[in-house]
């Protein structure tokens, strides 16, 4: 499968409808799963960006629809998008309880780790996706072969 960058990927998606906060584990294990064969530090960037994403469908909405995430093996650009049912404007920095609740500073996290995010919304669906890319470069595995991966 080619992206319209004609990047070689490999595309995963996870179905969360219905799934209550619970379905966070599900979806840290699904990551770990399907980024298996790359870096710690890779899996760890990724799954804190899903885990932030899917959490404020979780908040503000009626939780994730789907998790997708695609991994270009040429540039090592991964992006990860989930999609919810909530059509809110997303704000960053900003929580709906206010200051005093040490709270809306996720999408900061996401906005810190990504090379870029943002949100598209699909026409007619009732439904926006939130995305993130984030950067890779080659990294040393264990075994001292070179061929993980890891977000720079």
């Amino acid at each position: 499968m080619t992206n319209r960058l004609s990047c070689p990927v490999g595309s995963h998606s996870l179905d969360l409808r219905g799934s209550d906060a619970r379905g966070l584990r599900r979806l840290r294990q699904w990551l770990s799963a399907v980024l298996a064969d790359l870096g710690e530090r890779h899996v760890t960037e990724v799954m804190q960006v899903a885990d932030e994403l899917a959490s404020n469908a979780y908040e503000h909405g009626d939780g994730p629809q789907m998790v997708r995430l695609h991994h270009c093996v040429v540039d090592g650009r991964t992006t990860i998008e989930v999609e919810d049912s909530n059509l809110e404007t997303v704000t960053v920095g900003q929580s709906r309880f206010g200051e005093a609740a040490h709270r809306g500073r996720g999408l900061v996290l996401v906005q810190n780790i990504a090379r870029a995010w943002g949100v598209r919304r699909r026409a007619g669906t009732g439904r926006k996706t939130v995305w993130a890319v984030l950067a890779c470069q080659a990294e040393p595995r264990a075994d001292g072969q070179v061929g993980a991966m890891a977000v720079s």
